[in-house]
């Protein structure tokens, strides 16, 4: 057999709580996490959003034991899944002792991704005025002016 060793087993690092966050297809969002730091840790721990649809991606973020909120930048494609997907959750690794300790934290947040917006019909072109050239009058109209002024 192994060689038998020691296993302590205590409460959780951290607790977290992911906002509800909606994103149409194509677009980015910051996915918001509210931490609650149950355990003192030293140093800096990484922490990643895992559950997100197909063709969705977030950046890996660090955090420290006095934050109490952590913003992950989400970033979907054109092609990503409609609809709710209320899977995501927190993949937290602090150090100690020089030994990774990872939580899976935050389970059952919710990532709504949306049809692209439609776009605005085309505004119809307002057809513009042409200048109206005056039109020529004809010998006959000139004359008619000339006498209608004479007499009038």
């Amino acid at each position: 057999s192994t060689k038998l060793f020691d296993l302590e087993v205590s409460e959780p690092y951290i607790l977290a709580n992911i906002d509800m966050a909606a994103v149409s297809q194509g677009q980015k969002i910051d996915v918001s996490c509210i931490l609650d730091q149950k355990k003192s840790f030293e140093g800096d721990a990484k922490v990643r959003l895992y559950g997100l649809p197909g063709k969705a991606k977030a950046n890996e973020i660090t955090i420290n034991k006095t934050m109490k909120e952590a913003f992950f930048n989400v970033t979907t494609d054109i092609a990503t899944p409609k609809g709710q997907h209320k899977s995501l959750f927190l993949n937290v690794t602090v150090m100690e002792n020089g030994e990774p300790i990872v939580h899976n934290i935050g389970g059952g947040g919710t990532l709504r991704v949306d049809p692209p917006p439609k776009k605005a019909p085309p505004k119809p072109k307002v057809a513009t005025k042409k200048e109206v050239k005056p039109k020529r009058k004809s010998r006959l109209e000139i004359l008619r002016e000339q006498l209608l002024s004479k007499n009038g």
